[in-house]
């Protein structure tokens, strides 16, 4: 039996994304500053894992606050057609929000490969 989704029931908002997006050092550097002030105003928690070559997120809050975080992902060159998959929680599923940089946002041991359009946003 399939559960209801709703927000009476479920009242936290989970949402995931991963954009592969070249930044550049100072870009990354103003984004992670922008993002962490965004989470720590608006009671956001997960994680972001961050690089030169995008971003990769699973992270919880309010509905207003996953819809605020979208358009702020949505603002940065190159991530504005970013694919989020969303859900629903009972409870907080984070305990605090993070931001790691990393040198590859999904880990395939292959630092030099990075998808080179936005219809590669499955990794197979």
């Amino acid at each position: 039996m399939e559960l209801p989704m709703n927000s009476e029931q479920y009242p936290i908002a989970v949402t995931t994304f991963y954009t592969f997006s070249s930044l550049t050092p100072d870009a990354l550097d103003h984004w992670e500053r922008e993002i962490f002030q965004f989470a720590e105003e608006r009671e956001l928690s997960g994680l972001i894992i961050s690089g030169c070559e995008g971003l990769n997120a699973t992270v919880a809050g309010s509905d207003d606050t996953i819809n605020s975080l979208k358009t702020l992902i949505r603002s940065i060159e190159g991530f504005e057609n970013t694919i989020f998959k969303d859900s629903r929680s009972e409870s907080v599923p984070f305990k605090r929000f993070k931001i790691k940089r990393r040198e590859e946002i999904v880990t395939l041991k292959r630092p030099d490969f990075v998808p080179d359009t936005v219809k590669n946003n499955h990794l197979s």
